[in-house]
């Protein structure tokens, strides 16, 4: 399919035409029944046998190129759309777009409920990573069940459960109004979730072997925070406010949270908790420290950011434009949020934004949204797309195809160049051509 010319308005781009393309590479990632409103013909039905001991784990997203659930990441970047609908709700309003923002984010969350059960037993992958990875294929040919994986008190995982509850919890306060029987019953598998979670502490991937050689995880009791303080949110409880204060505290002493790098990801929900923190303590001297660093590096550079010969602000190689849009995200978030910016603050941070969102879209000369713009990526690492038609055989052959994906993944933000802004649309790279949830997280809020 031809990709969708990039509109402009006042010769800015057009961000909602953008907006909704995102949520089309989210929707390709659905794993389960599709509903009747699916706008991606060429997915079907898949995982529909998904369980754990018995017990319906169906839904949610597939990761990134692959056929696996990986809950961790998945949980961050659906917190992260979640904060979005809650701060930027007139803005998703304004581009006819919340409901279907809300929509897509019901998908996960309903899965994550699923996943949290009755709290004793959270289910925080399902698929095995190296098992999907020795196959190419689409995820509807997969033939019988699949591995999933929980932990449990005696092999804990705190941050990928603190995770799924930051994101159920965010959701709740997202749904007020609009659904308050759905907001009350993920306020309750967000309070389970963190009552696991600060109980039983420890590493997920040190619980589940095949997690560890795909997203294996830095920490742990920021999850434990961001969690808390979403709570606060959703129940307006004052114990919250305080628990996602001292477990950001004992994250910061026990787990080197001043070298916590200055990215905003799946395995960091430290900076989100800080951006929240900052709300409620603006006095905080800690805080606003962390802040502080945080936008420096993303507007001026850093030991951690550097700019590339054409201006994308670059902190490394894996998936480098992820690490912008998460960045972006977080520092409009603290606009939004924090009650005191000097103005030279906010016109950096404004014109950050603008910069690195012209870099991804098409500024110098190529866009890397599929689909969109000019000469945007057309052959991602990312099994279904790659595949032909549904009813004929996908195999290693497809991933070796020379020519462009069969179909276009609309919406989806591909790794990235490296740091001479170097990019080759190749579909066996996946560092710089792979597509992820957590890649669109911070770009769509």
């Amino acid at each position: 399919d031809p990709p969708v010319p990039a509109k402009k308005v006042n010769g800015d781009y057009d961000y909602g035409q953008v907006l909704d393309l995102s949520f089309m590479f989210y929707e390709a990632q659905r794993s389960g029944k599709l509903p009747k409103s699916n706008r991606i013909k060429w997915r079907g039905d898949s995982g529909i046998d998904h369980a754990y001991n018995g017990r319906d784990v169906t839904g949610g997203w597939y990761d990134a190129g692959d056929n696996v659930k990986f809950n961790l990441p998945m949980a961050w970047s659906a917190g992260v759309l979640a904060w979005s609908i809650v701060d930027f709700a007139k803005g998703y309003q304004a581009a006819g777009e919340l409901a279907t923002a809300l929509d897509n984010l019901k998908w996960v969350t309903d899965y994550f409920i699923k996943c949290v059960g009755d709290g004793t037993e959270v289910v925080v992958q399902v698929g095995n990573g190296n098992q999907d990875h020795a196959v190419w294929g689409r995820p509807e040919d997969i033939v019988g069940p699949v591995p999933a994986y929980a932990v449990t008190r005696d092999r804990p995982g705190s941050d990928a459960v603190g995770a799924m509850g930051a994101a159920l919890a965010a959701a709740a306060v997202a749904f007020k109004g609009v659904n308050d029987a759905y907001s009350a019953q993920l306020t309750d598998a967000a309070t389970k979730a963190y009552n696991f979670a600060s109980t039983y502490l420890g590493k997920y991937s040190d619980s589940v072997s095949d997690a560890a050689n795909f997203y294996r995880s830095s920490n742990s009791k920021d999850d434990v925070a961001f969690n808390a303080l979403w709570l606060y949110e959703a129940t307006g409880k004052d114990a919250y406010k305080q628990a996602g204060y001292d477990w950001y505290m004992k994250h910061y002493k026990d787990e080197d949270g001043p070298g916590v790098w200055d990215n905003f990801d799946w395995d960091s929900n430290s900076w989100g908790a800080v951006i929240l923190l900052n709300r409620y303590y603006p006095n905080d001297a800690l805080l606003q420290s962390r802040i502080s660093g945080f936008i420096k590096s993303w507007t001026q550079g850093s030991n951690w950011v550097q700019f590339t010969p054409k201006g994308l602000a670059y902190s490394g190689p894996w998936g480098s434009l992820r690490h912008v849009g998460n960045a972006l995200f977080l520092m409009k978030a603290y606009l939004a949020g924090a009650q005191k910016v000097p103005a030279n603050v906010q016109n950096s941070i404004d014109c950050a934004v603008k910069k690195q969102l012209g870099y991804i879209l098409g500024d110098t000369g190529r866009s890397f949204v599929i689909g969109y713009g000019t000469n945007p990526p057309q052959r991602p690492h990312h099994r279904s797309s790659s595949c032909p038609p549904m009813g004929q055989a996908c195999g290693w052959d497809y991933f070796n195809n020379p020519g462009p994906n069969p179909h276009t993944l609309y919406g989806a933000v591909v790794g990235g160049p490296g740091s001479s802004d170097d990019y080759v649309d190749a579909r066996n790279d996946y560092i710089k051509n792979e597509v992820a949830t957590d890649y669109n997280a911070g770009f769509t809020g």
